[in-house]
């Protein structure tokens, strides 16, 4: 009956409500007991009715997916409520740029390790740092044949070897943009991949550098947002 499919409708469509300890004002009928959150975090309710009242305007705010852990995976993007098929998931500006080839590359990372502000720096450090055995060691080879310099401080090489594992080609190889660099993103760096991938990410013709994230099947509530990575090269 429809009394008994309009609470699973509910569940399926409509982000989880979670238990906080601090009580805040109610998103929707300004209560100040309100406990329970939005599983965004940007609202609270006093109840599913109050949120269910109020998601028309909430919606639009409400990001479509959660930064969550992933089994065997690390950090990844989960869908906080069922995404239909084309629909936009997320469109994100990136962190950072580089471009050229692979020593003129390391060399803007290792110079922006410097210059970026200490809240762009952390968020890019929050990213998957796949540790001193891998990119580590190609820019130590660098530092002895005299391409790079010796100065290079620990979170230098933290910082280059996580730009260098998290990238995204900003456009496609032969691109008519002539574009040929590569960005890092806050959350769409870490969308795991998958050789059957429930998402694809493609660079917006208005700014390139700007990518937009779409489902390219029907994604429920709860399921990871996968992409492939294959074509994706660095240098």
């Amino acid at each position: 009956s429809n009394s008994v499919l309009q609470p699973l409708f509910f569940l399926l469509i409509f982000p989880a409500l979670a238990t906080s300890d601090m009580a805040g004002s109610c998103g929707h009928c300004q209560n100040d007991s309100a406990t329970y959150s939005c599983v965004c975090g940007a609202v609270k309710y006093c109840s599913s009715t109050c949120q269910k009242a109020d998601w028309k305007l909430h919606k639009p705010r409400c990001p479509k997916y959660k930064i969550t852990d992933i089994p065997g995976k690390g950090r990844g993007l989960m869908a906080t409520r069922r995404i239909k098929v084309g629909e936009v998931i997320l469109e994100e500006a990136p962190l950072l740029c580089v471009d050229g080839e692979e020593i003129k590359r390391i060399r803007q990372i290792l110079e922006l390790s410097q210059s970026m502000s200490r809240d762009e720096k952390k968020k890019v450090l929050a990213l998957y740092d796949p540790g001193e055995n891998s990119n580590s060691k190609r820019i130590k080879y660098l530092q002895t044949t005299g391409h790079l310099k010796k100065d290079i401080t620990e979170e230098g090489y933290k910082f280059a070897r996580t730009v260098m594992c998290n990238h995204i080609a900003v456009c496609y190889e032969g691109n008519k943009y002539g574009v040929n660099a590569s960005a890092v993103y806050e959350s769409i760096s870490r969308i795991n991949h998958s050789c059957v991938p429930n998402s694809f990410w493609h660079f917006k013709k208005e700014d390139v550098y700007v990518k937009e994230v779409r489902a390219q099947k029907k994604i429920e509530k709860g399921m990871e947002i996968t992409s492939s990575y294959i074509e994706e090269e660095f240098m």
